[in-house]
């Protein structure tokens, strides 16, 4: 524990010294990869999501990308984040709800709008299939969106 917490008090040090960088950071930003790696220093499965560079406030969210068991130390290190102005740091995603859609390589997710279809691989057991984004159907021809 007193070595995560160094580790925590050694990425804040740093995010504090690098606050303004970080405040203009977009993902294409080769800023993105340093903070990355100073983040994992804390944690091997941690990674961070921010907020829109338009946004008053910047929102930095410490995910553990669905790894269990580095939920506490997220929570911790958000736990200990100093104050800086500007800022709000949030511990793991939360739960967006439904009332958001997302944009990715060209095509636009809605949820209210979304379906799952449990697909069964032997060889490939870890994809997830979705709609065809060029007809617009599922895997078996059904419509989606409106």
């Amino acid at each position: 524990m007193a070595d995560e917490n160094r580790r925590i008090e050694e990425f804040w040090a740093w995010f504090a010294t690098h606050k303004l960088e970080l405040s203009r950071l977009t993902l294409d930003a080769p800023f993105w990869d340093t903070a990355l790696e100073k983040i994992k220093k804390v944690d091997e499965h941690l990674k961070f999501e921010l907020s829109r560079d338009s946004d008053p406030q910047r929102e930095f969210i410490v995910t553990a990308k669905g790894h269990v068991s580095s939920f506490p130390i997220a929570e911790n290190l958000v736990c200990l984040a100093p104050n800086i102005e500007g800022w709000v740091f949030v511990a793991l995603k939360p739960a967006k709800g439904f009332q958001f859609t997302t944009t990715y390589e060209g095509m636009l997710y809605d949820p209210r709008h979304m379906w799952f279809l449990p697909l069964e691989s032997h060889t490939r057991p870890d994809d997830l299939g979705g709609p065809d984004s060029n007809s617009g159907t599922g895997p078996h021809g059904q419509e989606y969106g409106s």
